[in-house]
């Protein structure tokens, strides 16, 4: 049986690995030039998401299931319309976590709570530009 320390250690390790995947995958990078960047960082209590949003998105979506995060972005260039999708697999299950928004100029900044759970069943959002 695992002492705490040792959890610790194990979660800490799962997470680290997480990031490197996601940073060093070569499909992330051609996703981040055929669809749109993403950008993720964590902190002891949340995961951060970055995600630089072309000057012509109109529509932003954002799906929940188990360990992944699926964003769709619905643009509008010169009156042709595109949809672009990323998704992004966690290493825990992010269903029912807490889930923040900031949409400042051109960059969607998500937050999911590691800890906080919402009140009520929620696993999509959408987002008006």
């Amino acid at each position: 049986m695992k002492d705490g320390v040792s959890m610790v250690n194990d979660h800490f390790h799962l997470i680290e690995k997480w990031l490197q995947n996601q940073s060093l995958d070569p499909l992330t990078s051609l996703l981040d030039i055929t669809e749109f960047r993403i950008d993720l960082y964590e902190s002891e209590q949340e995961y951060f998401i970055e995600v630089l949003l072309p000057s012509s998105t109109e529509n932003i979506f954002l799906l929940v299931e188990d360990k992944t995060l699926h964003i769709q972005i619905n643009t509008n260039l010169n009156n042709i319309l595109e949809e672009k999708n990323r998704s992004i697999l966690f290493p825990i299950d992010i269903c029912n976590k807490v889930l923040k928004t900031d949409y400042p100029r051109s960059i969607l900044e998500i937050s999911i709570s590691k800890n906080k759970y919402l009140p009520t069943h929620q696993n999509s959002w959408q987002i008006k530009c």
